[in-house]
């Protein structure tokens, strides 16, 4: 008998459903087979194609017998079916033959912006968690998104790239004269390194634009290359109706409370970002004022109907007929006029739960997600430029700390914030007003530099009791490593708004980001969770070959409100001379001494090194740091996001005893410099207190080197005379002998 690859459709459509499938009696219900055939599909899809795409599909009918009735085991394998099938829809929601697509390249269709979509996949009992990675698309100048075709290599670079900065979702554009736009896609050349095809927004087109509003006079931020996460951010809902009617069962009142609590939803996405935030993120609910009437309501939920029935189409093909019905409807590109957009859809069946741009506007909702806070929350923090928290195990989303690991999952679940090194970013992003920058002027949040300070402690408070600290409590502790994978220690306080906590309540959390120095959209993974008197050692801390010891030398969480915690870090741990040896012969012979490192001459002391910035208007360009002689960052600075005036930055450095110089370099990724075509930036370099490196104006990259010696104690004036207290009693008799002569030397010039 010939292969079965080798027949043909008819001859393979005769033969028995068990041999086609090349599965020995599979339990297939036999309502999938009477009930398929009243199904609706596209008239674009041929019957032959479409017959032999369902047998295909038929694996997926042992998922589709978990589901619930036999009409949707019937209609989730014949979606699935359809999906394999060819076809196209263009713009109006028309679906033409395959024929008729027009490919044409990208240099005509002009180039088109970057977006990362990241979101939520369904497990087998019902329950989200993240995806195992990001899906990219393309946003073309008509507002169509198209999604990139590329290899295994290339969306890994892809997404490397995304992590490591190098590229910043709905803000960095592709173009690419040799790629070509097929249908629903780009297809990206093969070989071609897509990371060199991709350039910065031009500054004179921004999406969003809006400059009589701005980032923080209480207004939603818009034009700005990061989306706004502090003040009134105003949200709407649309609630989707495909051209066969299906639609949730919740009319625009009920979606409104899930969302927004105005009626008795009491856990939702306004009340956990109001009081996760403690009051600096407020979400409003938009009401639609725009006619025609329809679509005018008393919610900030609106009600569109598409031309296609979503179950025959793509993920987004769906979103972009939603995306384009609803600019009709409104008379005008939602983006421009709304902080965030959220989209209710029907069931599908399909694996993911929900999906959101990733520094973006929009997020989709499918089924029931869209009532749980939990899954909310994380797609809406994908809107804030959040990436996905990983656990112990080290995958990609599996921290029960965090909101962008695991989501809660359940209408009234969603009591609990997000990981230190997300709330870093959450604060720091934010250079005026930050979620734990508002009190006691951030010194909440703290950063140190092990290799600089060898020991430290203090006490943590948990995120729910951020409004009782006083200005030594921590938040955060940051860990520089002088690279950007830097380590975030904070207390998983479980109380309040974090009772719901799902991992390590009431114990010290040890979280490591990728990249980016947690300032920036990157992967962040739980490296430890810590009980009293349990402690955590990173190795080779920053490449030294020294460890780093976190202790926690106390919980308290039973007397007197707040709880809080303990802890202990500690560089530079010796067991032997040879370790505490650092290379330099001129400080003197290094000794261990009871586990810590001296030095017969005492080291030179430090000094003040402080940076100030104030950038231009498009403060995510900017990034700078400080290199001592040997090469090492000492400083750094990235991930603005206010063309405001930054807040100094200052640093204990410690000069070293040979000479050289200490470099400060200030990049600008577009190429303008900080000052003056679009705002007037400054930088301003001290060095205890006096000014030794200034500037503004350059291209990309400005390099400025100033000494940095270092202090020796003062000599004393040869001229003055050792005064000797005068005695009580009588005095003494007079020297018999005359006084010395004064110094013939000069005085030491320090």
């Amino acid at each position: 008998m010939p292969n079965d690859r080798s027949q043909t459709s008819a001859q393979l459509l005769r033969k028995p459903l068990q041999q086609r499938v090349g599965v020995a009696r599979l339990p297939i219900p036999t309502t999938l087979l009477s009930q398929h055939t009243t199904m609706k599909f596209p008239r674009s899809i041929h019957l032959g194609a479409l017959m032999v795409a369902f047998f295909e599909a038929v694996p997926a009918v042992l998922a589709a017998t978990r589901l619930g009735s036999a009409n949707e085991q019937a209609q989730h394998v014949v979606a699935t079916a359809a999906a394999k099938a060819p076809r196209t829809l263009s713009a109006s929601g028309v679906t033409p033959s395959t024929q008729q697509r027009v490919r044409r390249s990208l240099k005509k269709a002009g180039p088109c912006t970057i977006v990362a979509e990241a979101g939520s996949r369904i497990l087998e009992d019902g329950a989200v968690t993240g995806t195992d990675e990001d899906e990219f698309v393309c946003f073309l100048e008509n507002g169509k998104s198209v999604s990139l075709d590329m290899t295994k290599k290339q969306k890994a670079d892809m997404i490397k790239g995304l992590n490591e900065g190098k590229w910043v979702s709905d803000e960095t554009v592709y173009d690419d004269p040799e790629a070509t736009v097929d249908g629903e896609k780009i297809s990206v050349p093969r070989g071609t390194k897509v990371l060199k095809k991709m350039t910065k927004k031009s500054k004179k087109n921004k999406k969003n634009e809006n400059k009589d509003k701005g980032p923080f006079s209480g207004s939603s931020g818009k034009g700005r290359h990061l989306r706004a996460v502090v003040g009134d951010l105003e949200f709407l809902v649309v609630k989707v109706i495909d051209a066969n009617g299906l639609q949730r069962s919740e009319n625009e009142a009920q979606i409104e409370d899930d969302i927004f609590g105005t009626d008795i939803d009491t856990i939702n996405l306004k009340s956990q970002l109001s009081d996760c935030s403690f009051g600096q993120t407020n979400i409003l609910s938009k009401k639609v004022t725009v006619p025609p009437a329809p679509y005018v309501g008393d919610t900030g939920v609106i009600t569109i109907t598409l031309d296609i029935d979503i179950h025959q189409w793509d993920r987004n093909t769906v979103s972009n007929a939603a995306r384009a019905k609803l600019d009709e409807v409104l008379g005008f590109a939602a983006s421009s006029q709304y902080d965030y957009v959220m989209f209710v859809l029907p069931k599908l069946y399909v694996s993911w739960a929900a999906f959101a741009g990733v520094n973006s506007w929009y997020s989709f909702y499918q089924d029931s997600y869209f009532k749980y806070a939990g899954v909310q929350i994380h797609e809406i923090g994908h809107n804030f430029n959040l990436a996905h928290s990983g656990g112990l195990n080290g995958q990609t989303y599996t921290d029960h700390t965090c909101q962008m690991g695991n989501p809660l999952y359940g209408d009234d679940l969603g009591k609990m914030c997000w990981n230190p090194a997300k709330n870093w970013q959450l604060s720091k992003n934010e250079a005026v007003g930050g979620w734990y920058a508002s009190r006691h002027s951030g010194a909440n949040l703290k950063e140190i530099d092990p290799i600089l300070e060898s020991s430290w402690s203090g006490r943590f408070l948990g995120v729910a009791n951020y409004d009782a600290t006083v200005p030594d409590d921590v938040i955060v502790l940051k860990l520089e490593t002088r690279a950007q994978n830097d380590f975030f220690i904070g207390f998983n306080r479980a109380t309040g708004i974090n009772l719901q906590n799902d991992e390590a309540d009431d114990q010290v959390t040890v979280v490591q980001v990728d990249s980016n120095n947690g300032e920036g959209y990157s992967q962040s993974f739980l490296k430890a969770t810590l009980r009293k008197g349990d402690e955590y050692v990173i190795t080779n801390f920053g490449g030294t070959g020294r460890d780093v010891i976190i202790t926690v030398t106390n919980i308290d969480v039973g007397g007197m409100s707040p709880g809080y915690a303990e802890v202990t870090v500690e560089y530079n741990p010796c067991a032997s001379d040879a370790d505490c040896d650092d290379g330099i012969s001129c400080n003197g012979v290094e000794t261990c001494v009871s586990e810590l490192c001296s030095s017969e001459i005492p080291p030179s002391p430090p000094r003040d090194l402080s940076v100030e910035l104030l950038t231009d208007n498009y403060p995510s360009e900017t990034t700078w740091d400080v290199k001592n002689p040997s090469g090492v960052v000492v400083m750094s600075g990235s991930g603005y996001s206010a063309s405001t005036q930054q807040s100094p930055i200052t640093a204990e450095v410690y000069p070293e005893c040979d000479s050289g110089n200490y470099t400060f370099t200030i990049n600008d990724s577009y190429g303008d410099g900080i000052c003056c075509s679009y705002g007037s930036g400054l930088y301003v370099v001290k060095l205890d207190g006096v000014n030794v490196a200034s500037g503004g104006t350059f291209d990309l990259q400005e390099i400025k080197s100033f000494p940095v010696p270092v202090l020796s104690p003062p000599t004393p004036s040869p001229t003055e005379a050792v005064v000797t207290p005068l005695p009580s009693g009588s005095p003494t008799n007079a020297p018999t002998s005359p006084p010395t002569s004064s110094p013939t030397t000069s005085p030491t010039v320090s």
